[in-house]
């Protein structure tokens, strides 16, 4: 029953698929035989971790694995044989489909969404609710001494999210400070970038700044002709580029031809150009300009 629910999505699965513009490309790379079968158990080992994006150290995973080992083997001589039957079947499976999901996935398509934990992470629930039994099987005195040693392994993580200053050196609050600083309502603001860059940007923007996203994957830009109706009677346009997963940029490129490049400058892996008009005070275009 369930599958003949689900169905129609899978169905609609290829048509769906056959629309991904933006960041299509950068997961084409197929699996190994290796990498197949490890993938799983990876991607489970990444919810309890604590490593991620952020960081962590090789201590704190080490400390990690000891107390998730610890409600492991709790759970193995409390349930033995019945481990895996009834409900707690059922979560195992949750937590097999989430792990195995992906990597059936990537041997279908020729993809590696097996190497971001992210596209598993409907497993995570499921993962937590089996330490939770794990460490309900605990006497209390123990139950504390793990949770204690998971809290110090998570920590390190937690550190680098409270001190590191960005996300992959994408600086999305500190370059929309610096534009809510200096950017005034004449001017526009041209944010080159896939549409969850935009949106890093246009979230921590003062609402006075005015925004334009530039989203080459789409295609539904041109140059110049949507350059020249976005730019029209603005004494300023900022360029920003970030999070560009390697879109090239041709409005900056036609800016720099046909405009005056007053400031440039970089923050980590954002670029800002700031362009004026090469006379008068407001950009102003013409037939052949």
């Amino acid at each position: 029953m369930t599958a003949l629910l689900v169905l129609p999505w899978y169905l609609a699965l290829p048509e769906s698929l056959g629309r991904w513009r933006v960041t299509w490309y950068w997961l084409n790379t197929p699996l190994s035989r290796r990498q197949a079968l490890a993938a799983p158990f990876w991607l489970s080992w990444t919810f309890l971790s604590g490593q991620g994006q952020w960081g962590s150290s090789v201590r704190s995973e080490w400390l990690a694995a000891f107390a998730f080992g610890v409600v492991a083997v709790t759970l193995g001589l409390a349930f033995q044989r019945r481990l895996f039957s009834g409900e707690r079947g059922l979560i195992w499976l949750w937590v097999a489909a989430a792990c195995t999901g992906p990597v059936v996935f990537d041997l279908l398509r020729g993809t590696n969404t097996s190497a971001i934990p992210r596209y598993a992470l409907t497993g995570l629930p499921a993962l937590l609710v089996l330490a939770a039994i794990g460490l309900g099987r605990m006497r209390p005195a123990g139950r504390v001494v793990v949770l204690l040693v998971l809290l110090l392994a998570w920590s390190s993580g937690v550190r680098a999210i409270l001190h590191l200053p960005s996300r992959q050196f994408e600086p999305y609050r500190e370059v929309a400070a610096s534009l809510s600083a200096t950017v005034v309502p004449e001017d526009l603001v041209l944010v080159h970038s896939i549409p969850s860059g935009v949106l890093g940007i246009a979230r921590y923007a003062n609402g006075a700044t005015l925004m334009a996203s530039w989203v080459g994957q789409l295609g539904q830009r041109r140059v110049p002709a949507d350059l020249e109706a976005l730019t029209e009677g603005r004494a300023q346009v900022t360029v920003v580029r970030i999070h560009e997963v390697g879109e090239p940029a041709p409005e900056e490129s036609w800016l720099r031809v046909h405009a005056r490049l007053v400031d440039e400058s970089r923050r980590q892996a954002a670029r800002l150009s700031a362009f004026r008009p090469r006379s008068g005070e407001r950009f102003v275009w013409r037939a052949g300009e």
